[in-house]
């Protein structure tokens, strides 16, 4: 017997070694988030950490260019003397101011050219640390001298490109003259840090955000010379740091730059959860080649034997020597089962006759205690007219139950005591349950159980009946033909509320051994049709007795546990259907039971 609540080994096994898979999975899908997300908080701090170091370096170096131009305004007398109309103190001055220049510049090796411009008479005065070339002085010269001969200017930190090549340069403007300080981009961005991160790129713009210099591994991400573009899918980290007068530092770093930020620790533990994680695919696989596959395979031959195919045999070949002895045990006890069933199946037959005649006491007695309850009822509301009328017509129920024994009759005439049962209840409920009955001719004269219809009945006036509303019982008798074999599908139908949920539950949890041979027709439902099993007598408080009761009883004289079937249908009420055979495969007949 099928062991319905039962769990599936194999179903479990496999779920559990999902479920292993998936947590290690989840533990190295977590462990990489986890990673990441330090390497990214690592990332970030050490990118604001490093353009803290080259911006405060940069800014340093502005500083000194500052100290260095105060220093060269202090002898602000000697410049009065550059426009003097002697020829001979314009040149003492000029002389006194290269001295002056060579000494402030000599050391400052960040510098690469100091000028000193007079526009009044064109003096113009140099020094540079021996960094730029001939051509990119006098370019550095004509643009000192085109700035002084404005007159005056605001000093100020600014970026331009002089002779084909960007200078970073500070510059005081006065009364025609001009003192200023170069730096060349390239060489101002040219800081060495002590710590680095690589896939950075150190990017300096103007307050009009035009690139002037780029420093790093990705120098084609920008153009000096134009605005500065949107690089986010280039860069995982982007710092700025604001210097002097509009200039900004901007800092990129690629998404590469996360690698460098993996520990070795990290990268052994992401190791080991690799290992860990092929070891346990190809123990997967060992369970399912030397466990789940010897237990699902001996399932299947079980249950193909459990279904019918008692000669069938377990013939596996299996690498454990634990199910090769399981094998050849279970054959052993198959073929020791399938002798024992021979011997006993002559005393089976024998205690069938038996077990039908029990039946057949326990259909009674149900009927004589509906009966009871009906003349205690009508007798506590003192109605005795209806009393001695329900007695009359219950001796006729009585008379055609016990005409004889658990046997068949024909359609017609069950029709006709259920019609003589329904004039008996119309005494208790008045008024309270329409019927109406359709049987095709040819099921007139179809054998059917004594009793089958009155006891569905019966359950309705005992569950269903309700005084205060009308109840509609439909009873419906057709025969149709499956498989070239004739059956009586009989339908009982009301509409009231329906069976309880418990009832349906124990009612198909009684089932066994269900097929589909047989076929409703017109409605491709297939009602079944296999052997009879061993099935439950009642529910499990006792009640529905007389359902319990059909059950058994078709089972014992079709031997088959699918002929009767019970549904809730829609919006309410419920559906007794039976599929009865032409003959039944036990019968008991008693006779005179009545006289």
């Amino acid at each position: 017997m099928k062991a319905t609540n039962s769990q599936s080994i194999i179903k479990k096994t496999v779920r559990l070694l999902g479920i292993q898979c998936m947590l290690l999975l989840t533990v190295l899908v977590a462990f990489l988030a986890v990673i990441y997300h330090t390497a990214s908080e690592n990332l970030e701090t050490s990118a604001r950490n490093l353009i803290e170091v080259y911006g405060r370096s940069l800014q340093i170096t502005m500083e000194k260019v500052d100290t260095m131009l105060e220093q060269l305004m202090y002898n602000n007398s000697t410049y009065t003397l550059l426009q003097s109309e002697s020829e001979s103190v314009r040149y003492y001055a000029s002389v006194e101011l290269n001295e002056i220049i060579a000494n402030s510049a000599a050391y400052a090796s960040y510098v690469d050219a100091v000028v000193v411009a007079e526009a009044e008479y064109g003096t113009c005065l140099y020094f540079d640390n021996d960094k730029l070339s001939l051509e990119e002085q006098h370019a550095v010269n004509d643009f000192t001298m085109s700035l002084a001969e404005k007159g005056s200017m605001r000093s100020r930190w600014s970026v331009n490109e002089i002779g084909g090549r960007p200078y970073v340069y500070k510059m005081y403007v006065w009364n025609d003259e001009a003192v200023a300080v170069y730096i060349a981009a390239e060489n101002f961005m040219d800081v060495t840090a002590e710590e680095t991160i690589d896939g950075t790129t150190m990017i300096l713009t103007d307050e009009e955000s035009v690139v002037w210099d780029i420093q790093g591994v990705r120098e084609d991400i920008q153009t000096v010379g134009e605005p500065l573009r949107e690089v986010s899918s280039f860069a995982f980290v982007s710092e700025s740091y604001e210097l002097e007068n509009g200039l900004v530092l901007q800092e990129y770093v690629s998404r590469s730059a996360i690698i460098s930020q993996f520990s070795i620790s990290m990268a052994v533990v992401f190791l080991i959860i690799v290992i860990l994680g092929f070891f346990t695919y190809h123990l997967v696989g060992y369970i399912y080649r030397q466990i789940i596959h010897p237990i699902h395979d001996m399932q299947e031959n079980m249950e193909k034997i459990q279904q019918g195919d008692t000669e069938l045999r377990i013939r596996g070949q299996y690498g454990g020597r634990e199910f090769i002895t399981l094998r050849d045990t279970f054959n052993h006890l198959m073929d020791e089962i399938m002798n024992l069933k021979i011997e006993g199946y002559e005393k089976q037959l024998d205690l069938q006759e038996a077990e039908l005649r029990a039946v057949k006491l326990q259909i009674r007695p149900h009927f004589f205690l509906n009966a009871m309850t009906t003349i205690s009822s009508l007798s506590q509301q003192g109605q005795n007219d209806r009393i001695t009328a329900y007695i009359s017509a219950l001796s006729k129920n009585i008379r055609y139950m016990f005409r004889s024994g658990l046997h068949t009759v024909p359609l017609s005439e069950e029709i006709k005591h259920v019609e003589n049962y329904f004039e008996m209840q119309e005494m208790k409920y008045p008024d309270s349950v329409f019927y109406n009955i359709e049987i095709d001719p040819e099921a007139q004269d179809w054998p059917v159980p004594q009793m089958l219809i009155h006891t569905i009945i019966e359950n309705e006036y005992k569950y269903a009946v309700n005084v205060d509303q009308m109840l509609t019982i439909l009873i419906k008798g057709t025969v149709w033909e499956n498989e070239g074999e004739k059956l009586l599908f009989l339908e009982i139908e009301d509409d009231g509320e329906g069976y309880p949920e418990d009832v349906l539950e124990q009612f198909g949890a009684a089932r066994e051994n269900e097929s589909d041979s047989a076929q409703q027709p017109g409605s491709g439902q297939q009602s079944g049709g296999g052997r009879r099993g061993r099935d439950a007598s009642r529910g499990k408080d006792g009640s529905r007795v007389g359902l319990w009761s059909l059950r058994k009883m078709m089972a014992l004289m079709y031997e088959r546990d699918d002929l009767f079937t019970i549904r809730n249908i829609e919006p309410h009420g419920c559906k007794n259907t039976f599929i009865i055979p032409q003959k039944p495969v036990h019968e008991v007949r008693e006779t005179n039971d009545t006289e």
